[in-house]
């Protein structure tokens, strides 16, 4: 049951592979042969995937690595406890990731929020719960001060610019989310994107990591008030027509 969880959730895999190899001896003590037997089965009765290359990184990790604690019952106990601790932890998590995602997903602008580059199933519901309805701000600037990622001013009154100096007004789980979006850029470089065009062009003028990456989150924000607010628009304008009419 575990197995079948955990095939849901990043490193979930290797959560239960601690469950069951709970100490470098259960795979150290192994010639190879035999602990890629054991692996095997592990990962049939789990429902994961196989692969001889893994098992011999695992096996060979195994032996290399030291262990701060010895092997016995109560080691043993202590690490398979704290897994299905870990595991309860992760379970939960995944049922209310699920109900954030069927409340998103029932909203006008999930669509277009799920479309844009770096945005997954997880990401999207806390985007849109964070920002809300963009409508609400006057303008592209005012959802850039919402996210805290305006320059930052001194006590003179003067706008510090340029070194990457921002407000950290906004909301602090919004400025997380963007950087993981721009983090997939930043890794997947889609050269055809906007964001990684803007942020490889500021990269390359020997602009510092956190000057380019909060400069790319500003133009992720930008380009999602103008396409949501386009669609939440276009809805209002929608369910007016049939009023007007009759």
């Amino acid at each position: 049951m575990r197995g079948q969880f955990c095939t849901f959730v990043r490193y979930g895999k290797w959560v239960d592979f601690v469950g069951s190899f709970p100490h470098r001896d259960c795979v150290a003590k192994l010639s190879l042969s035999a602990f890629k037997i054991k692996y095997r089965s592990w990962c049939r009765k789990n429902k994961y995937s196989y692969s001889d290359t893994k098992a011999a990184e695992i096996h060979s990790f195994g032996r290399k690595v030291i262990s701060a604690l010895p092997f016995s019952e109560g080691v043993s106990h202590l690490i398979v406890n704290s897994v299905n601790e870990l595991t309860a932890i992760l379970s939960a998590s995944n049922t209310i990731t699920k109900q954030m995602q069927d409340i998103a997903s029932s909203l006008p602008e999930y669509d277009t929020v799920r479309a844009m580059y770096g945005v997954g199933e997880k990401l999207c519901p806390q985007l849109i719960a964070e920002i809300g309805d963009p409508r609400r701000f006057r303008n592209r600037r005012c959802i850039k001060s919402f996210a805290g990622l305006d320059s930052k001013t001194v006590e003179s009154g003067e706008t510090v610019s340029g070194s990457g100096g921002i407000s950290k007004r906004g909301l602090p789980l919004l400025r997380k989310v963007l950087f993981v979006v721009i983090n997939t850029y930043l890794e997947l470089a889609p050269e055809n994107e906007p964001v990684y065009r803007f942020l490889d062009k500021k990269r390359s003028e020997g602009k510092n990591y956190f000057v380019y990456m909060t400069a790319a989150a500003n133009k992720f924000l930008k380009i999602y008030y103008a396409r949501v607010c386009e669609v939440l628009n276009e809805q209002d304008d929608a369910s007016i027509q049939p009023m007007i009419a009759y």
